[in-house]
């Protein structure tokens, strides 16, 4: 971490927390393994994905996943459980936000025949960073990340608050604003003019979320990208453990 970053804060873990996800990632972990997939890629069966339960956006989901997935703790992943990486992916599915349902009128999506690419900007605002995506389609509705792992440790709600004190609520926005352009206009200049919707997540309050959405979708172009930032719990519990064993599975040692 480079000086002068603050580590992240995230929600205090309760012990009951990391059972009652275990028992989560275990029933939709099990439930994965009965069902096949519809999804083919390169020949190999795959599961797709959604989004993890948003109250757990801590540390402790890594151990309730592992847990799940690993009971006898045979086989862990050395450097964590991405969540960065995979909860805009599992969103994104958890709305539906593929080629066939976002991208694509009934032919289109009864044919199969690939269109020009169309992305989604992913935005995670939690209590100390903004974690800001791009992602995309393959043709077979595999989505996969253009651009991911930007950080702001300034502009997070805690930090935030304490800076609207010093510069006030409109030179705030305006950084946070920047901090959107930039990422889109830097990171994905070929992508901006074809960003049709906007996902965002998090354990921010409901009005730092509106206000980063907001930013976001005048970035974008008001009226060109839908925004959409309400999940279901529990369908994103069973999605998410099915990435995570199908992960797994492709590499035990990851």
């Amino acid at each position: 971490m480079g000086k002068g970053q603050k580590e992240p804060i995230y929600s205090p873990i309760d012990a009951n927390d990391d059972i009652a996800a275990t028992k989560i990632f275990e029933a939709a972990f099990e439930q994965g393994k009965k069902e096949p997939s519809n999804k083919v890629h390169d020949g190999a069966k795959i599961v797709l994905s959604a989004l993890f339960v948003p109250t757990l956006f801590d540390d402790s989901i890594r151990d309730a996943a592992s847990s799940a997935a690993f009971p006898g703790g045979m086989f862990t992943k050395r450097d964590g459980f991405k969540i960065a990486r995979y909860a805009p992916h599992a969103a994104a599915y958890a709305y539906g936000l593929d080629q066939c349902k976002l991208y694509m009128t009934a032919e289109e999506c009864a044919t199969g025949y690939p269109i020009p690419d169309n992305f989604i900007l992913a935005i995670e605002y939690e209590m100390a960073y903004i974690h800001l995506h791009v992602l995309g389609t393959f043709p077979l509705d595999y989505m996969f990340t253009l651009e991911r792992d930007r950080f702001n440790w300034t502009l997070g709600e805690t930090s935030g608050l304490s800076i609207r004190e010093h510069v006030g609520t409109e030179a705030c926005r305006r950084e946070l604003r920047s901090f959107v352009e930039d990422f889109v206009t830097e990171s994905a200049p070929n992508y901006r003019d074809h960003i049709v919707a906007i996902l965002s997540m998090g354990e921010a309050s409901t009005a730092a979320i509106s206000e980063l959405e907001e930013i976001a979708h005048g970035v974008v172009g008001k009226g060109v990208a839908k925004v959409y930032s309400s999940i279901d719990p529990a369908l994103a519990a069973s999605y998410g453990a099915a990435l995570y064993a199908w992960e797994s599975a492709l590499n035990q040692f990851y």
